[in-house]
């Protein structure tokens, strides 16, 4: 399915929101986890976390996003 570019860095924003709305869900628990089940249990969801969260190599940088918008209008 052929999309357009304006719907692909639509779809990457969209992807790049939805990582960090879940990375915030996963420190919440990771922060009830410390108060009710100790550090080791907010250790651990904090590392699976990082590990399934982690921004991967073929998503830009935030960064990167903004410089192709500043520059579309020159």
């Amino acid at each position: 399915m052929l999309t357009s570019p304006q719907e692909e860095l639509a779809m990457m924003m969209w992807e790049e929101d939805e990582r960090l709305r879940q990375l915030q869900d996963f420190n919440e628990q990771s922060d009830n986890a410390l108060l009710l089940s100790g550090e080791e249990e907010a250790k651990a969801l904090k590392a699976l976390s990082q590990q399934t969260l982690s921004r991967s190599s073929y998503l830009p940088a935030p960064s990167a996003l903004n410089r192709d918008r500043d520059t579309k209008g020159n």
